[in-house]
């Protein structure tokens, strides 16, 4: 399947879906609802509604595309997200015989309706001992496959621009007719911290310009160790302190244009009381999700990212609240013992609506 990917792009030939009449592309299941390019904008003052919008998850799980058994065992993870990796979880020599996996066994698994898959893609820098775009090889072999995920990610997005020729690709070799797709970016560089909003704005506006209207914008991924490294910071004992400026900027930009923000690995596997704090401080950070090495570390995550259920009956409660009072014409009130006003409104409609969407993910 590589070989002829790879002839088809050198020789300037459409992918195979294009080539023959006979090729039947049948698409999975999928949750995300279709965009609406004229609400999305330039800016994130207004921009794109929730309703335009890939969903949010709580648990996203790497999964290596070059063990067949990890691909297969991933159908029982639990995790919201599965990243199917073809960028650093796979080694260059395996990059193609892992596309050749994904294209072929990902279609057979039946993940449970609450998991949806992603496949992380190359950058586009990143290229094969011949010269060749690992990014292109990676987005032809997304057009032969029989059923595309839920969403596909670019690694190592450090400028607007990588974006843009990361959508010209899916635009150029993806069929018309596909499902919602969402679209991510992994942010793994300084440059690329320096250039989030740059970033942002080029991927909320992907649809606006391109052939296909099905893009919808995901989030952003922290990948922290290959920023540390840039940065010179020894990574030996984790340490989120060591890059908190990084996350807080990431989070502070991903929300202003209404986007997911993933919080990086935690690589100490066995330490789940660990992982569990890391959570806590990630979410109080403004991060809505977690990107995981290991399947133990998904129901943490899960849990973590869950509104509990005593802040939303108390989100409900005050709900009802400033209905009744809103009613009357008070804009501000006392609710058990707490000041209501605008803000805290916000929030628990909010709490609300991050507990609707994490009970049908």
């Amino acid at each position: 399947m590589a070989t002829v990917v790879a002839r088809g792009i050198q020789g300037g030939l459409r992918p195979a879906w294009r080539r023959s009449a006979q090729v039947q592309m049948q698409y999975g299941r999928s949750t995300l609802r279709a965009a609406s390019s004229s609400t999305v904008s330039t800016g994130p003052q207004n921009g794109p509604r929730h309703s335009d919008l890939a969903p949010w998850y709580r648990s996203c799980l790497f999964v290596p595309g070059d063990s067949e058994r990890k691909l297969r065992k991933s159908v029982e993870c639990g995790a919201d997200l599965c990243i199917l990796d073809l960028d650093d979880g796979v080694g260059h020599d395996k990059k193609a015989m892992a596309r050749e996996m994904i294209c072929n066994i990902v279609p057979q698994l039946v993940y449970p309706s609450t998991t949806n898959t992603l496949v992380r893609l190359n950058a586009t820098s990143a290229l094969t001992r011949d010269g060749l775009s690992q990014l292109e090889l990676d987005v032809g072999m997304l057009s032969t496959m029989k059923t595309l995920p839920s969403a596909v990610g670019l690694s190592k997005a450090d400028t607007a621009q990588d974006v843009e020729t990361f959508i010209t690709l899916l635009d150029k070799y993806l069929p018309q007719d596909i499902p919602p797709l969402g679209i991510y970016l992994m942010v793994e560089s300084p440059l690329a911290i320096v250039k989030l909003e740059d970033i942002c704005s080029a991927l909320v506006n992907a649809s606006q310009s391109m052939r296909l209207k099905s893009f919808l914008p995901g989030g952003l991924a922290f990948g922290h160790m290959d920023y540390c490294t840039d940065m010179g910071i020894d990574t030996t004992v984790y340490d989120r302190s060591k890059f908190l400026f990084a996350e807080q900027k990431l989070a502070t930009v991903a929300r202003a244009y209404r986007l997911q923000a993933m919080d990086c690995a935690y690589t100490l596997v066995k330490d789940l009381d660990g992982l569990r704090t890391d959570c806590q401080h990630a979410k109080q950070s403004g991060f809505t999700g977690k990107t995981l090495i290991h399947p133990s570390h998904v129901s943490v995550a899960n849990e973590v990212f869950s509104p509990p259920a005593k802040q939303v009956a108390w989100a409900r409660g005050l709900l009802d609240a400033y209905a009744r009072h809103n009613a009357d014409g008070q804009a501000v009130f006392v609710h058990e013992g707490e000041l209501v006003d605008e803000p805290i409104f916000r929030r628990a409609r909010l709490t609300l609506e991050a507990a609707d969407r994490h009970s049908s993910v």
